[in-house]
């Protein structure tokens, strides 16, 4: 009930539920991350930190919590708290190989706006009217497309046509409902896959207020969830919203026509 309230944005209803809960010995991971945003969304940051991280402490690679407990220590005046939490976790993910993770968060943390828009819009190319053409990014030998998602979160998808939606993972979502730009009035229902293997998955979908690429903002786009840590998929349900689309390999730019 607690989560289910959470998730409503009824915060102050969520509370007592989740106080209970935690006196008949709730300890989760999700227990304590649920807690934690509707602490946050009513003013107890001091408890919402404890909450955020002890989540962490249950699962660190928890990306969502790791940015909103960044985001708490900055509003209590712990910046370099807030920055080693977040620099660290993006310097394991380059030993691995990975890309990082929280650079535009950083960058807004820090006071570098040149860079937080650099990350977050992607300037667009000089391109024939109607026509939008974005630089694209390459991470580990794939071209990854930048788009802001509901205003809000910076975000590298790849294009994906065989994809009937944009795909989200588990964790992204998870941070648009923490900051409040996916709530329960977005939930679009259920929809089944069927995985390669012949098993069948079921999807929640959500709508997914704005979607900016370069200077040109869709509003409205159906979005799926997927598990937690996979990929983001830029799919039909974004890419029908225009009348052509194409990707120049040469230049690597993502070419869209109005």
């Amino acid at each position: 009930m607690a989560m289910t309230l959470t998730w409503d944005g009824r915060h102050d209803e969520a509370l007592p539920y989740y106080k209970r809960a935690g006196e008949l010995g709730a300890s989760t991971y999700d227990y304590y991350a649920g807690y934690a945003t509707s602490l946050d969304k009513t003013g107890r940051t001091d408890e919402a930190i404890k909450m955020n991280t002890a989540s962490l402490n249950i699962v660190p690679r928890l990306v969502d919590v790791r940015g909103s407990l960044a985001d708490e220590l900055v509003l209590k005046g712990r910046k370099a708290e807030a920055l080693n939490l977040l620099e660290s976790y993006d310097q394991t993910l380059e030993d691995e190989g990975q890309p990082p993770y929280f650079t535009s968060q950083i960058a807004r943390i820090k006071g570098d706006t040149a860079e937080q828009t650099d990350v977050v819009t992607a300037m667009p190319v000089q391109a024939k009217p109607g026509t939008t053409e974005i630089v694209l990014r390459s991470e580990n030998g794939i071209l990854h497309v930048p788009v802001l998602v509901n205003n809000s979160v910076p975000l590298n998808f790849v294009v994906d046509s065989g994809a009937s939606d944009v795909m989200v993972p588990e964790d992204v979502a998870n941070t648009l409902m923490r900051n409040g730009t996916l709530t329960g009035a977005d939930y679009r229902g259920m929809r089944i896959f069927v995985l390669a293997d012949g098993t069948r998955a079921p999807s929640r979908m959500f709508l997914l207020r704005s979607m900016k690429v370069g200077d040109r903002e869709i509003r409205d786009v159906t979005a799926t969830i997927s598990r937690r840590g996979s990929m983001l998929l830029l799919g039909q349900s974004f890419l029908r919203k225009f009348k052509s689309w194409s990707i120049d390999n040469r230049r690597r730019v993502l070419v869209l026509e109005d």
